[in-house]
C-alpha cells in the first residue's frame, strides 16, 4: 500500500514537471513568432523604423507580461499542489499511526487473552497435581501408621519423651552433681530407652522440620545434662564427649538460648572440676593443662554469649566468676558473684543453687586479694551461711567452708570470728 501511494506520488510530480517544461517552451515560441526578427526596408525613412520599431518593442513587452502572469499563476498552482500533497502525507501518516495503534491493541488484547487462558491452564493443572500430592501424603502417612503405629503422632511421642526428661531434670536442681547420683538403676535404664525411642525417630529426620525442633532442642538438652551428670558422678570421657555432642547438636538446630549456653558452658568446666578433685600432689601432664586451657574459653565464651542474651542468668555469672577464679583473675571473679549476690529475683529453686555458693566464693576472692578487712569478709560468709540454714543444707555447708582450703588462712587469722561462724 505504500509503495502505490508513492509511485501515485511520482508520477504526478513528474506530470507536473512535464506540464510546467512545456508551457514554458510553447509560450517561448509563441513570443518568439510574434517577435521575430524585423526585415529592413531601405525605402524606409528613419521615422518610420523608429515608429514600427517602437510597436515591436510594446508587444514583446505585452508579451512579456503575459508570459510574467502565466508563470505566477504556474507556480500559485504548483504550490498548491505541493500543500495537498502535504496534506495527503499527513492523512497518509496518520492512517498508518492509527492503523499501527489498532494492530497494537489488538496484539496485548490478543496476548492478554492468551495468557489468561496460559494461567488459568495452569492454575487448573497446579490444583490437580496439589489434589493428587494431598492424596498420595494421605495414602502414604495412613500406611506408616497401620505399619508404624507408635509413629502415628510424633508431637505426642516427643512430649511423651520429653515428659520423661524433664520428670529427671527438675527445674533449678544441680544436675552436674545429683541428677545421675540421685537416679535409681530403673530409672537410668528408662532414659537409656528414652534415647533409643529418639534415635528410632531419626528415620525422620525431624531436625529438618521447625515445628518438631522445639522438642528436638529440649530432648537434646535433656540428655546432654544425663551425660554430663553421669561424668561428674562416674568419670568416663566417653560420657563426657557424648554430652558435649547433645549440647552442640541442640545449639545447631535453632539459636541457643541462655539457659542453654549456660548448660553448654557448665558442661565445658567439668573436666577441670574433675582435675580439682584429685590429690593434691597429682600434677597434670601437659597435655592436661592445654585441654583445661581451650575448655576454658570455650566455656568463657558460652557464658558471655548466655550473658548476652540475659545479663541476670545466675549460672552463667557463677560460672564465669568460676572460670575467673581458676584463672586468679580474683577482681573480675569478684565483679561476677557481686552481680549475681545482687539479684532480686530467682527461678524456682535457683536461690538455692546459686546464692549460697556466690557468697561463699565472694568472700573468698576479697580474702585472696588481701584488700578486705576481715570482718567484712566473716560478714559475706555469715550471709552464705543463712542461705545454707534457710535452704536446710547447713551441715552440708559447714563441712565444705571447713575444708576449703582458699579459707583456711582466714580461719587461722580469726579463730574467734571462726569459731562463731560454724557455732
Amino acid at each position: 500500500m505504500r509503495r502505490r501511494r508513492m509511485w501515485w506520488i511520482t508520477t504526478v510530480l513528474m506530470g507536473v514537471v512535464v506540464i510546467v517544461a512545456s508551457c514554458w517552451l510553447i509560450f517561448g515560441i509563441v513570443a518568439y513568432t510574434r517577435a521575430g526578427p524585423s526585415t529592413l526596408n531601405p525605402e524606409e525613412n528613419l521615422e518610420t523604423k523608429a515608429a514600427r520599431i517602437k510597436l515591436e518593442l510594446d508587444s514583446i513587452a505585452e508579451e512579456g507580461k503575459r508570459i510574467d502572469r502565466m508563470v505566477t499563476l504556474l507556480l500559485g498552482l504548483t504550490s498548491l499542489y505541493a500543500l495537498a500533497l502535504g496534506l495527503n502525507s499527513y492523512f497518509g501518516l496518520k492512517q498508518v499511526l492509527d492503523s499501527a495503534k489498532e494492530d497494537s491493541k489488538r496484539a496485548v488484547a490478543y496476548a492478554r487473552d492468551d495468557s489468561r487462558r496460559v494461567v488459568e491452564r495452569l492454575q487448573a493443572e497446579s490444583k490437580q497435581t496439589l489434589d493428587s500430592a494431598k492424596e498420595n501424603f494421605q495414602q502414604f502417612r495412613q500406611e506408616i501408621r497401620d505399619k508404624y503405629p507408635e509413629l502415628a503422632n510424633l508431637h505426642a511421642n516427643l512430649r511423651d519423651l520429653i515428659g520423661g526428661m524433664s520428670a529427671v531434670f527438675r527445674a533449678g536442681e544441680d544436675w552436674t552433681e545429683h541428677a545421675y547420683s540421685s537416679l535409681s538403676p530403673r530409672k537410668r535404664q528408662e532414659l537409656l530407652m528414652t534415647e533409643l525411642r529418639l534415635a528410632g525417630l531419626e528415620v525422620f529426620r525431624l531436625d529438618d522440620f521447625s515445628s518438631y525442633r522445639p522438642e528436638m532442642v529440649r530432648l537434646c538438652q535433656g540428655f546432654g545434662r544425663f551425660y554430663s551428670s553421669k561424668f561428674a558422678a562416674e568419670g568416663s570421657a566417653g560420657d563426657w564427649e557424648r554430652a558435649r555432642l547433645y549440647f552442640e547438636r541442640a545449639i545447631r538446630l535453632e539459636p541457643p538460648n541462655a539457659g542453654l549456653l549456660k548448660d553448654f558452658g557448665v558442661h565445658l568446666t567439668q573436666p577441670e572440676v574433675k582435675m580439682t578433685e584429685r590429690r593434691s600432689n597429682y600434677q597434670a601432664s601437659g597435655e592436661e593443662l592445654r585441654v583445661r586451657d581451650r575448655l576454658r574459653t570455650e566455656a568463657e565464651n558460652a557464658f558471655s554469649e548466655s550473658l548476652s542474651q540475659n545479663a541476670d542468668e545466675p549460672g552463667s555469672l557463677f560460672g564465669l566468676g568460676y572460670i575467673w577464679f581458676r584463672k586468679g583473675d580474683y577482681k573480675a571473679a569478684e565483679d561476677c558473684y557481686k552481680r549475681l549476690t545482687a539479684l532480686t529475683r530467682w527461678r524456682e529453686g535457683e536461690r538455692r543453687k546459686y546464692l549460697c555458693d556466690g557468697f561463699r566464693n565472694l568472700a573468698c576472692c576479697l580474702w585472696l586479694q588481701g584488700k578486705t578487712d576481715v570482718a567484712d569478709v566473716f560478714s559475706i560468709l555469715e550471709k552464705s551461711k543463712r542461705e545454707a540454714v534457710e535452704q536446710h543444707f547447713y551441715d552440708e555447708w559447714r563441712l565444705e567452708v571447713q575444708e576449703d582450703g582458699d579459707l583456711r588462712s582466714l580461719f587461722e587469722v580469726d579463730l574467734t570470728r571462726a569459731q562463731a561462724l560454724f557455732s
